[in-house]
């Protein structure tokens, strides 16, 4: 059973929480430039306009494309919807033997931006910024125990005398949204 709030929401991602996003592509293998193209072409396939990130794709890519079709400009309904976008292709998104899925670390359900702390593999913990090896070390060893309590204790445990940019990032929150493997 998977807390979907461990995850990165694609549908509610923006420019600053897309960090994560490229931080994840790196450490999963993706070159930087990929991991730009693909971050920037999900934001601007989500968002309502026509104007392209800088390595972003809107419809004048997709329409020049050998089966044209426009950006939805919307969120996503189903995890395959990310195979229409630029730079996506199914080795990223499910895996190969060398490398895991970008699936199983994001996610279209639920309504925040942050990442649950209790819920997050080692993977998307990684991928915050100013989050450490150590301190993703820290996290997995307390989660192993107990679920961690508040943020206070949180940043005890990240040796971190406040949160500062990591709260940008990160929540104990449940969604509420789970992901049953059986």
């Amino acid at each position: 059973i998977f807390e979907e709030a461990g995850k990165i929401n694609i549908n509610r991602m923006d420019d600053f929480s897309g960090i994560i996003l490229r931080n994840l592509l790196v450490n999963n293998g993706s070159t930087k430039e990929e991991a730009e193209i693909i971050s920037d072409s999900i934001l601007d396939w989500i968002d309502k306009d026509d104007l392209h990130r800088l390595n972003g794709a809107e419809d004048e890519f997709y329409l020049a494309l050998p089966t044209p079709y426009k950006a939805k400009n919307g969120t996503f309904d189903v995890m395959e919807e990310l195979l229409l976008v630029r730079g996506m292709t199914p080795e990223i998104l499910y895996g190969t033997k060398e490398r895991k899925g970008l699936n199983q670390f994001i996610t279209i359900y639920g309504n925040t931006t942050k990442i649950n702390a209790n819920a997050a593999s080692r993977e998307v913990l990684m991928a915050i910024p100013g989050m450490s090896e150590d301190a993703v070390a820290r996290i997995l060893e307390r989660r192993a125990v107990n679920e961690i309590r508040g943020l206070d204790e949180f940043t005890q445990i990240i040796g971190q005398v406040s949160l500062g940019n990591l709260g940008q990032f990160v929540d104990l929150a449940t969604s509420g949204i789970y992901t049953i493997e059986s």
